[in-house]
């Protein structure tokens, strides 16, 4: 295994080339960031997802942000981190671990954090309702409604009106 590679320029997202990488994950923020600081955790296998989600959520909020490209890396880091992330935003389809599986892996593990799914699994399909069922703390489309709901909850959190 590899290890990561130093994180990224504040507010620039990571390194575009480590962000998509298998393996590797992205940070949004110097090492000089207090680990008390409001810290999202995105975990997508698409690298376009990837290189414009965070700059429109995380940065216009202030909000440090580590990436992960699928399921596995995503439980490894958080289960790791020793403090929950502000908020997890969690896709459904990805290779190796699948959000759905990502999530109960994490609420198995005792994890009681934030984490809503994105996904574009339609309503009422099984990949979907496995999601929903997963343990997710809320289920958005991968839509401007969607995007605007996780902002909200972003902001909610950073400013203290909600746990986790």
């Amino acid at each position: 295994r590899t290890p990561p590679p130093p994180p990224g320029r504040a507010g620039g997202g990571g390194d575009a080339n480590a962000a998509g990488a298998p393996g590797t994950n992205a940070s949004s923020a110097p090492d000089s960031v207090p680990d008390s600081a409001p810290r999202c955790l995105h975990v997508d296998d698409d690298i376009f997802v990837q290189m414009t989600l965070p700059p429109r959520i995380f940065e216009p909020l202030g909000c440090a942000y580590d990436q992960a490209s699928d399921g596995r890396q995503a439980v490894d880091m958080v289960l790791g981190r020793g403090r929950p992330y502000t908020l997890i935003l969690i896709d459904n389809q990805m290779p190796n671990m699948t959000g759905a599986e990502a999530t109960r892996a994490l609420r198995d593990a005792g994890y009681t954090g934030a984490i809503v799914g994105m996904t574009g699994d339609p309503s009422g399909s099984e990949d979907r309702t496995r999601f929903e069922q997963s343990g997710l703390d809320a289920c958005v489309d991968k839509t401007t409604d969607g995007v605007d709901f996780i902002i909200s909850e972003v902001r909610k959190r950073m400013a203290g009106d909600v746990p986790g």
